[in-house]
């Protein structure tokens, strides 16, 4: 389930790109750092209160890819809104998304390949 939800939010980001890249928005930058800010330290100490269970089983690895994922994409809107700040490319907007879209695809692959074998196995215990 965890893997199809990863998949599920590549495409929404991905189509939130495509719909910005025709509709032409403009990014809102002090929104976007204050809330990935305010978003990178919770979800940081998520990712470190999980970090030591991420080997634990398939569940627990897919939440410690899932937090680490936040992680990363709270630290990309950080440098991405610097960036836009300095240069005034919005275009690095766009182009964040779709590198953290290709993430999150990424996740919920490794997450659905590694949860796979062990359905098969043991389908009656899927609740």
């Amino acid at each position: 389930m965890k893997g199809g939800i990863q998949l599920l939010f590549a495409g929404i980001v991905i189509a939130e790109v495509g719909r910005k890249l025709v509709t032409g928005a403009e990014p809102l930058t002090g929104v976007m750092a204050i809330a990935a800010g305010v978003a990178l330290i919770a979800n940081l100490t998520c990712l470190a209160l999980l970090t030591r269970f991420r080997s634990h089983d398939i569940n627990m690895r897919s939440v410690w890819l899932c937090s680490r994922n936040d992680v990363i994409g709270n630290a990309g809107v950080l440098l991405t809104t610097a960036l836009m700040a300095w240069s005034g490319w919005t275009w690095l907007d766009l182009a964040f998304g779709a590198l953290l879209a290709l993430l999150f695809a990424r996740t919920g692959v490794e997450v659905l390949r590694s949860a796979w074998p062990q359905f098969r196995l043991h389908p009656s215990h899927v609740q």
